[in-house]
């Protein structure tokens, strides 16, 4: 209740206050996807101040760079979602090698913790796969498009190759 009035009285030019529960627990989240032997989406997106910045490359609805505002719900929605995954407990990678299916690359940031998880979506715990679904849904949605460079550093591990359909096995 203190808190509040403090607020109140110190947003009138001198601070701008934030929940005390808020300032640590922003989430950042980034994501790259892999071609695969087929049409898999190729896209880059960045969660980071209630935006969704979306690189969409190939094999998508749109090309190009576009930026999604998070409604009111939806952050509370990934905020829930957040709190049913383990983090310290997700694996580095957690892939096997299987020629012709689609990578994913992710950097997640949450509560001064940071985890870099390369995936495939067969192969990610439910609760992160459950996150990852609900962060690329938005790539359909009401996109604006935009003209800023934005650096995602999760391309970095599943380059954009061009990848043809497999040869038939010799029998």
């Amino acid at each position: 209740m203190w808190y509040r009035f403090l607020c109140t009285l110190l947003s009138f030019g001198m601070l701008a206050c934030h929940s005390i529960n808020n300032q640590n627990e922003s989430v950042d989240f980034e994501i790259s996807t892999s071609p695969c032997f087929g049409e898999c989406p190729i896209l880059d997106a960045k969660l980071h101040d209630n935006s969704i910045y979306f690189n969409l490359i190939k094999y998508n609805n749109v090309k190009g760079l576009y930026i999604y505002k998070l409604k009111k719900n939806e952050r509370e929605a990934i905020k829930n979602l957040i709190t049913q995954i383990a983090i310290d407990s997700l694996k580095d990678r957690s892939t096997t090698f299987i020629p012709d299916v689609q990578y994913m690359n992710s950097i997640l940031s949450y509560k001064k913790k940071k985890k870099e998880i390369l995936f495939i979506k067969s192969q990610a715990p439910i609760s992160y796969q459950k996150f990852v679904n609900y962060i690329l849904k938005f790539k359909d949605s009401s996109l604006v498009k935009i003209d800023t460079t934005i650096n995602f550093m999760t391309r970095k591990k599943v380059p954009i190759l061009e990848m043809g359909i497999p040869p038939m096995p010799n029998n």
